[in-house]
């Protein structure tokens, strides 16, 4: 099964309260599939010490006004040795968010579709790019 990944990338945005501005940006979110169920997979850092109780998941690349967001049952990451696994974050969404609220778009995660990588194997980004991110094709750095 061939997939795009990119249709899977969705805006990681905050509810802030204030009527003027309602969101604000905080990275990128990759929606899976797994079994059916949704799930979105992000860094750890950007869910800060109030959980998710402030994240904004909506069900397309561009949030509009009066888009309701994805409901979120809880927030898990990787606990383990000290590595950049660490800094991953699995949101769950509630039970009621299933495939066709994101459209169809979550990445489906099954035989065939993921893998492991070696060294030398070309890396692909994309997301939404905060202020603090920058790729650097040349130097093949992501800072």
């Amino acid at each position: 099964m061939r997939q795009d990944i990119r249709a899977a990338v969705r805006p990681v945005l905050y509810e802030t309260g204030w009527d003027e501005w309602p969101y604000s940006h905080g990275g990128s979110l990759f929606v899976v599939n797994l079994r059916g169920r949704c799930y979105g997979l992000t860094c750890r850092h950007i869910i800060d010490d109030d959980g998710a109780k402030h994240l904004f998941v909506a069900p397309n690349h561009v949030p509009v006004i009066g888009m309701h967001p994805a409901s979120i049952e809880k927030v898990a990451q990787i606990n383990g040795q000290k590595s950049e696994l660490n800094d991953i974050a699995v949101i769950c969404f509630s039970d009621e968010i299933g495939p066709e609220f994101f459209g169809g778009t979550g990445y489906v995660i099954g035989t065939g579709t993921v893998g492991k990588s070696d060294t030398a194997h070309l890396l692909k980004v994309y997301g939404f790019l905060s202020a603090k991110t920058f790729v650097d094709c040349e130097a093949q750095t992501i800072t």
